[in-house]
């Protein structure tokens, strides 16, 4: 009888065409899948906001006051209790107004980079769906955005890197715009020496330094 030898080249080719049409169809898909978009420059926001407008997150300090007003509503706070807790809430709303103010005044003097609008904290979920209450100067007046135009929010609260009281640049994620985009402005520490020397008020030489760090990034 007689034996038939293997043949292993036509093995080898049968064993290497589910390989190749792996290969293949690998390649297919990786063509065919969408290309994930790409991520802005910081020139690309500074040309963005320049164009567009800043929203000045004010701080309302609702909480708090809410926070005192049920502490009122307790019928069996004493006295002294009742009017230490008066004398809080006036001044909580007091500081609070002259800070929205002071930051409003200093936008309107020190502040031309992009159009500015400003809107209260506790608003942030309304403003980024595009139907919260945006002011102008006199925190009265509703100002027009146009949803077509690029808009960024200014947040006066803690700066990303050292999380320190600042001047924070945010997108719309509410996630500082990436350096080197000049996206913060601290405001304490030894920065409220340059501020006290200046002899302007904080809130002045704080938007100031924005408005400088903005222009010198934007004319690089």
């Amino acid at each position: 009888m007689t034996s038939v030898e293997p043949n292993f080249d036509h093995m080898r080719w049968i064993l290497l065409i589910p390989l190749a049409l792996g290969v293949v169809a690998v390649a297919t898909a990786q063509s065919a899948s969408p290309e994930a978009p790409a991520v802005p420059s910081a020139e690309q926001h500074i040309d963005w906001l320049a164009e567009g407008t800043l929203l000045v997150r004010l701080p309302a300090n609702r909480s708090k006051m809410q926070a005192i007003e049920k502490a009122l509503a307790d019928e069996t706070l004493s006295e002294r209790a009742r009017d230490r807790l008066v004398a809080l809430l006036a001044e909580t709303k007091e500081e609070t107004a002259a800070q929205q103010q002071a930051y409003v005044t200093a936008f309107q003097d020190e502040y031309n980079f992009s159009d500015v609008g400003f809107f209260f904290d506790y608003d942030t979920p309304a403003v980024l769906e595009g139907w919260g209450n945006v002011y102008d100067f006199d925190l009265m007046s509703e100002k027009e955005i146009s949803l077509d135009k690029p808009w960024y929010i200014l947040s006066i609260g803690r700066t990303p890197e050292s999380r320190v009281s600042g001047l924070v640049v945010l997108d719309h994620q509410l996630d500082p715009v990436p350096r080197p985009f000049p996206n913060s402005v601290i405001t304490s520490g030894f920065a409220v020496i340059g501020a006290w020397l200046s002899a302007d008020p904080a809130e002045h030489y704080f938007v100031r330094k924005l408005q400088k760090n903005l222009d010198r990034f934007s004319e690089r």
